[in-house]
């Protein structure tokens, strides 16, 4: 079944990290912030895709597995 609630979680962790990333003082800290978010979104992107094409999404963190699993399906 597709959950549209990852694509939606998805959704504010890329605002989130272009909020962050407009902040005035930017320095590494904010940075390395902006990327975790930006991760958080893919990664709740492909787990979103493969639940909408019937995969079984793992329990894992690695964007490479959920990529390959992605290209294979």
């Amino acid at each position: 079944m597709c959950d549209i609630r990852l694509f939606k979680s998805a959704y504010l962790d890329y605002q989130a990290a272009v909020s962050l990333y407009q902040t005035p003082f930017p320095d590494e800290m904010y940075f390395n912030i902006v990327a975790y978010h930006l991760q958080q979104c893919v990664e709740k992107v492909l787990k979103g895709y493969l639940e909408c094409v019937g995969v079984t999404v793992p329990r894992t963190h690695k964007i490479g597995t959920l990529l390959k699993m992605s290209v294979n399906n």
